[in-house]
């Protein structure tokens, strides 16, 4: 996928994935509310140089998940953050890794119980499918993509629904029956709208 890359279109292709696809597909329920009362922050993380080690890529990433607790736990209107790495992390394997180390982080800076990392990727794939699988396109995402989340919040959001631990079985089947060029259409017409 090509795209004209500076933050404002990062920003509004993300924007649109958001509405159009997590919040406008149901694949999230609880993600309408904090989209259109504005308090979701959009932190796009540019500048990793290439030629960076991926432990080094790693280390910085991690810098900004921790600026970004530290700036949720100081300001009470964001709800939540979407931490977008535009220029690094393409390859799904070094992402996993960032997932593990993300989860470390919060548990071993004290955070566990307080936030909780979701995470997307252009490539993502779920464990024993196929890559090719409509249901990997539940967490895929025009970038890579954490998703730092206030703890309380969504504790309280999943006691408001009724059965939310039939959202994944839903969410795969909605992606299956629509099909993976159905998905791959759609993120492509996210890129495509603002070429």
């Amino acid at each position: 996928m090509s795209s004209n890359v500076n933050d404002s279109n990062i920003e509004r292709q993300v924007k649109q994935w958001l509405a159009q696809i997590v919040i406008g597909e149901r694949f999230c329920p609880f993600a309408k509310q904090p989209y259109e009362e504005s308090s979701v922050r959009y932190h796009i993380v540019g500048g990793a140089p290439s030629n960076e080690s991926l432990e080094q890529n790693l280390i910085w990433a991690l810098s900004e998940l921790s600026e970004e607790a530290t700036r949720l736990s100081q300001d009470s209107l964001i709800e939540t953050t979407l931490i977008i790495f535009p220029d690094c992390f393409h390859e799904f394997d070094d992402f996993l890794m960032l997932i593990d180390y993300s989860d470390e982080f919060i548990e071993q800076a004290g955070f566990s119980g307080i936030y909780q990392v979701a995470h997307f990727h252009p490539d993502y794939c779920f464990a024993g499918t196929s890559p090719d699988a409509a249901e990997n396109f539940t967490n895929r995402s025009p970038y890579p993509i954490l998703h730092l989340l206030r703890e309380a919040s969504l504790s309280q959001a999943l006691s408001d629904l009724s059965a939310p631990e039939n959202i994944p079985q839903r969410n795969i089947a909605h992606a299956n029956k629509k099909g993976a060029p159905y998905w791959r259409a759609r993120l492509q017409a996210i890129f495509d709208a603002l070429d």
